[in-house]
């Protein structure tokens, strides 16, 4: 059975959502005699290069690969969260001086903190690597793909390469025969020549 041919140059894409967060991974492929990533990503994302790497040799074993990953995400939400130990470092404080609104320590530096409401990096991180795969999936069949297409052509230039060699496999005894021909007539006039030099 032969074996398929599978191309080196091709493309894959997924995007992928979770809540408000929406992940894409873009693939491009070209020819390389190993298998060479280049990541693009968000700096704070530069923890998953190494990761990306590996699921790709998975599948891949050469071309030079180019990984795109765009991370958006909605308005988020700022939720306050609360210094338990700053609170009561300012309590004892409050306390030494004899007491007062416990209320105001609210209002105290570093007391009231306000974070994102965002994904955790493990969940962003997940969404992303799942994104990877299903991109990994469309490249390798993009790449199928392409195989299929180079095959056929390559099947084409043999199928016509074949019908001139046969061609001129047909032709070959008359051109031996006239190659004959020609060099028995210039054997003929070089021997008539002699024999005229020799008279």
């Amino acid at each position: 059975r032969r074996r398929l041919l599978v191309s080196m140059t091709g493309y894959g894409r997924a995007q992928r959502s979770r809540g408000e967060v929406s992940t894409e991974v873009e693939l491009r492929s070209v020819n390389s005699r190993h298998l060479a990533v280049k990541c693009r990503m968000p700096g704070d994302l530069v923890r998953l290069e190494q990761r990306i790497e590996t699921t790709l040799k998975r599948t891949l074993s050469r071309g030079s690969v180019d990984v795109f990953v765009r991370v958006q995400t909605g308005r988020r939400r700022q939720r306050p969260t609360i210094d338990e130990a700053t609170l009561k470092m300012y309590r004892r404080a409050l306390d030494g001086l004899g007491g007062g609104d416990a209320a105001t320590l609210l209002t105290l530096p570093g007391v009231v903190n306000l974070s994102d409401d965002g994904p955790s990096p493990t969940t962003l991180d997940r969404l992303i690597m799942s994104t990877l795969k299903e991109a990994v999936e469309a490249l390798s069949e993009a790449r199928a793909s392409e195989g299929v297409r180079l095959q056929r052509a390559m099947d084409r230039e043999c199928a016509r390469l074949g019908k001139v060699l046969a061609a001129i496999r047909r032709r070959v005894p008359s051109l031996v025969a006239e190659f004959r021909r020609n060099l028995d007539n210039r054997l003929s006039t070089l021997l008539d020549g002699q024999r005229l030099d020799q008279d």
